[in-house]
């Protein structure tokens, strides 16, 4: 009888190596995320080329998907409208579509030769879209055709488009080579800003529209002068960077640089206060002094003071006659452009997108683990996580 129980055990242990392994379900990315100007809903895109997707819109107060469109393939890119009534969404290799917010009903679809990414001006009377021939159509809400088409980029689009606050401008990432800056006008590129060549994805405007800040897969996001296309500044040593977002009211840049966190930089766009300016050039007046460590104490008081200190650090690193003020100048601008102020974790794959709610407050983030986390700012907590998959 032992014998017999043995050999069973045997049998059966045999029998269950023999059974096909139960492969789990392959994650659904969530690469696309929006929020509407009153920060009330969110939109998400996920799936891929390959895994079918969708768009979800999430209810932010309460926490529970309200509208939800299945597709046999991924969204990439959604935008709002400025008033919240109207979402546009592009599938991978598809051609973009307009949606009722309320109703869900699809009410326009763009061109066949349409791609994202895509954007609304800041009147929501135009959406800006991609194409395959590299150009870059102004598509009229109203009408629904085409008012204007921008030619001339030397490769497709990517990413996401930016508007200027006062709609005359668009910021196009256009890969390998660079952001243009069209003038909507002219219909012209104003200036073609590059990363060595790298690849670019990201790009967006400051508040007031003098500063636009591009990320590249070349480690550094850059700042630069929007009227005359000079660089002001640049921040080192990010990984390849794939999306940016900025909060106003906080002076917060995030930046996806190509890993599972989203990086938080303090980037004030505005000038410094009298009380601030006095502050940083007494401090910058201290690199003479003849003590070391005062002069220590006083590079580490303006490294403290971030980017509010940047513009004097790189006068006095260029035009200060003392070889040890440059020197420290020089190395406290570094370490300023060098540090990001903090990061969200959390996240098992890359972080695709991040986008702040008009107010600041809130920040969501997507994923190729499958999942959209919704953070509080301020606290870095993690308020939710949502799998548009299963909502």
């Amino acid at each position: 009888m032992k014998l017999l129980a043995i050999a069973a055990a045997c049998v059966a242990l045999l029998a269950a190596r023999a059974l096909p392994a139960q492969e789990a379900p392959p994650l659904v990315p969530a690469r696309a995320v929006a929020f509407s100007m009153d920060g009330k809903l969110l939109a998400i895109g996920y799936g891929t080329k390959e895994i079918a997707g969708g768009l979800l819109i999430w209810n932010v107060d309460k926490r529970k998907g309200v509208l939800k469109l299945q597709h046999d393939r991924g969204v990439s890119t959604v935008a709002f409208s400025p008033d919240g009534q109207l979402a546009a969404c592009a599938n991978y290799d598809r051609a973009p579509q307009v949606l009722e917010v309320a109703s869900g009903q699809i009410v326009a679809t763009l061109a066949e030769d349409r791609r994202g990414p895509l954007a609304f001006s800041p009147d929501g009377q135009t959406l800006a879209t991609g194409c395959m021939d590299k150009s870059i159509p102004l598509w009229d809400v109203k009408s629904r055709a085409d008012s204007q088409v921008l030619s001339g980029a030397k490769d497709r689009t990517y990413g996401s488009f930016a508007f200027s606050p006062d709609g005359s401008l668009l910021l196009t990432p256009c890969g390998s080579a660079g952001v243009y800056l069209w003038d909507l006008r002219t219909g012209e590129p104003r200036h073609i800003l590059q990363h060595s060549r790298s690849f670019t994805r990201s790009a967006l405007f400051s508040p007031d529209g003098r500063w636009i800040v591009t990320g590249g897969w070349d480690g550094t996001t850059r700042i630069w002068n929007a009227v005359s296309g000079e660089p002001r500044a640049r921040l080192d040593r990010l990984g390849g960077v794939d999306a940016l977002a900025y909060a106003a009211d906080s002076r917060l840049l995030a930046i996806c640089a190509g890993g599972k966190d989203v990086l938080l930089v303090e980037l004030p766009f505005d000038e410094p206060t009298p009380d601030q300016l006095a502050k940083v050039r007494t401090l910058l007046s201290r690199f003479e002094d003849d003590q070391y460590d005062a002069r220590e104490l006083a590079s580490a008081e303006l490294i403290k003071l971030g980017l509010i200190a940047e513009a004097e650090l790189k006068r006095a690193a260029a035009e200060s006659p003392q070889a040890e003020v440059k020197i420290r100048a020089r190395r406290a601008r570094q370490a300023i452009l060098a540090s990001p102020q903090a990061d969200f974790i959390g996240r098992e794959g890359k972080v695709w997108n991040a986008v702040f709610t008009p107010n600041g407050k809130l920040m969501a983030s997507g994923s190729d683990d499958g999942t959209v986390r919704l953070w509080d700012v301020a606290t870095r907590a993690e308020l939710a996580s949502i799998d548009p998959g299963t909502q």
